[in-house]
């Protein structure tokens, strides 16, 4: 009896309690108060407790991050300003495009001081305000880009990777293209010069410079790289097909050790998809490359998901992937695989036929 009155007791005070911490939203008023701990109190609550109207908290939190001198304070605001526009909430409400709204009007109106921001050299202010110009996903004005290129000088790599994600919205501009090329030569860290060939890559970028550097890349050794490198071509399409096209079938062929297994390798299957998205003038050779691992347990999933990406230009390879559905050893996932292949470069086959 005496247990049966204690989880009562304590049912009815969680009870008594939910209504109250259901009903705890953040006060924007409290941002101006004269108390560095109320400030910091209330910034921080904004990235636990989503605010009804997302639109105005973006608003009035970089507003405040603006105008704040405490270090700490700014970053949890710049926090907050992310958290209510980008992270709470559900997909669909409305939240996201609030908050890239309300940017664009503080882009607009405020750009010096935020770009100021990204150049205060404080790393939680930087990369907290370059998560924000990344949410609002829209063309920067100069002092942003100015700022964004400031940050790829900073020490954490992270911050410097985010920098170069950001300055990918900012207009076409040889000065910015030549930084990131810096960036991709010369950056002590693997991933930041991996985004940097990205970068370039979804510039369209095939200068000398930017070929030299994804040629470097793929005979590098070093996985990472040639990961970003493969990528980067990927993103090229065809245009890249002459210049890069052995080099890829020649990783597709004879994957590095450093790999590890073909068919569990992420550089296996981005060399394979690289080739096929690359592949038009000599589509055959691809065809042939790709049919010539079917026979091979371990790596002919990748060849037939190739085979498919290429559509109608893979459709000498059809008598091949029938045969290798068709054979006894076929197991019911590459059965699926063949058949998924099939209908897509059958399909693409048939709308380039004139009727």
């Amino acid at each position: 009896m005496r247990f049966v009155t204690i989880v009562c007791g304590v049912v009815l005070n969680l009870a008594l309690q939910a209504p109250a911490h259901a009903a705890a939203v953040p006060s924007l008023d409290r941002l101006g108060d004269s108390s560095r701990s109320v400030r910091l109190r209330t910034a921080r609550q904004f990235s636990e407790t989503a605010h009804p109207d997302a639109g105005r908290t973006v608003d009035v939190l970089v507003r405040a991050a603006l105008a704040e001198q405490d270090p700490r304070v700014r970053e949890f605001l710049l926090q907050g300003a992310y958290v209510q526009g980008f992270y709470l909430g559900k997909p669909g409400d409305g939240r996201a495009e609030a908050g890239k709204r309300a940017l664009s009007a503080l882009f607009a109106t405020h750009a010096d001081a935020f770009g100021a921001l990204l150049q205060s050299g404080d790393l939680p202010t930087v990369e907290n305000a370059l998560r924000l110009c990344h949410g609002a996903d829209q063309a920067l004005p100069v002092p942003l880009v100015t700022g964004a290129l400031g940050a790829l000088q900073l020490a954490h790599a992270p911050v410097r990777q985010l920098a170069i994600e950001v300055l990918a919205l900012a207009p076409r501009d040889p000065a910015v293209d030549e930084a990131i090329g810096r960036v991709a030569r010369s950056d002590p860290s693997t991933n930041v010069r991996a985004a940097a060939l990205m970068f370039l890559a979804k510039r369209g970028d095939a200068s000398p410079a930017t070929s030299a550097l994804l040629r470097e890349a793929l005979a590098s050794g070093d996985a990472q790289m040639q990961q970003g490198a493969l990528r980067a071509l990927a993103r090229m399409g065809p245009p890249a097909e002459g210049a890069f096209l052995d080099l890829v079938l020649e990783l597709v062929a004879h994957p590095p050790e450093a790999w590890g297994p073909a068919h569990q390798s992420t550089n296996s299957w981005n060399a394979c998809m690289t080739a096929a998205a690359m592949a038009k003038v000599r589509s055959g050779e691809v065809v042939e490359t790709f049919v010539g691992m079917l026979g091979n347990d371990r790596r002919a999933e990748l060849a037939i998901e190739a085979l498919g990406r290429m559509g109608p230009a893979a459709a000498a390879a059809v008598p091949a992937l029938e045969r290798t559905a068709a054979a006894e050893e076929a197991t019911p996932g590459i059965q699926t695989r063949v058949a998924k292949a099939l209908a897509t470069i059958c399909a693409g086959a048939a709308e380039g036929t004139d009727p």
